[in-house]
């Protein structure tokens, strides 16, 4: 009996890499090929964890809506900002979510990690807030020109008493840190310490502001 012919042996490749690339997509993860380059690749910011001690605690439920952004921080690419006026993206890199919509859970997650507030959630969860936190995400981005790389991050909030809506308070936290080297992964490092410094300091803020303005 003779063996599979040549062409029977290709099409018995071709099978093995069709099954191996469907197993990879439904996976999660598809590799680069050759001559296709390198694989795109997806980056988070981390919430807060650690709050000072003298950080009091909150008798009333909070809702964080989702931030407000202009166009060029709306999305899921990481933006770089040249000169002040150029808006560009950090190539075959992306958020786990648009920008706005992952700052809203880091925000609720280092709420319900301070331990400080009864109720915690966002504006579409059911809860029935005695506050909201509303919120303008100005920047964030990692810039570039006139000098050394900085990732910035600034968010400009309003604590509104519910269901009126009453402003209690206003406040603007921002930050910046230069990444500790050249790579994607230096400035994602970047953009995880200066977010950090806002959620911290945002964090202390809301619960000391809703505290004085009482419900």
């Amino acid at each position: 009996m003779s063996g599979p012919s040549r062409e029977q042996l290709r099409l018995g490749r071709r099978l093995v890499l069709g099954q191996a690339l469907v197993a990879a997509v439904a996976a999660g993860c598809v590799p680069s090929l050759p001559g296709q380059g390198p694989a795109p690749r997806t980056f988070r910011v981390t919430p807060k964890y650690t709050f000072g001690p003298d950080l009091p605690s909150a008798k009333w439920s909070l809702a964080i809506a989702e931030p407000v952004a202009e166009r060029t921080l709306d999305t899921d690419r990481i933006a770089v900002v040249t000169n002040g006026i150029g808006v560009d993206y950090v190539a075959l890199a992306f958020w786990v979510d648009r920008a706005p919509a992952m700052v809203q859970s880091l925000i609720v997650q280092s709420f319900r990690n301070s331990g400080r507030v009864d109720q915690v959630g966002t504006n579409r969860d059911r809860v029935r807030p005695d506050f909201q936190l509303v919120s303008d995400l100005r920047a964030f981005q990692l810039n570039r020109g006139g000098g050394p790389d900085l990732v910035r991050a600034r968010l400009n909030v309003q604590l509104l008493r519910m269901p009126r809506r009453d402003s209690v308070g206003r406040e603007s936290f921002a930050a910046e840190r230069a990444p500790m080297g050249t790579g994607i992964d230096a400035v994602v490092g970047a953009f995880d310490e200066a977010f950090g410094k806002v959620m911290k300091e945002l964090v202390a803020w809301t619960v000391r502001t809703g505290n004085r303005a009482g419900v």
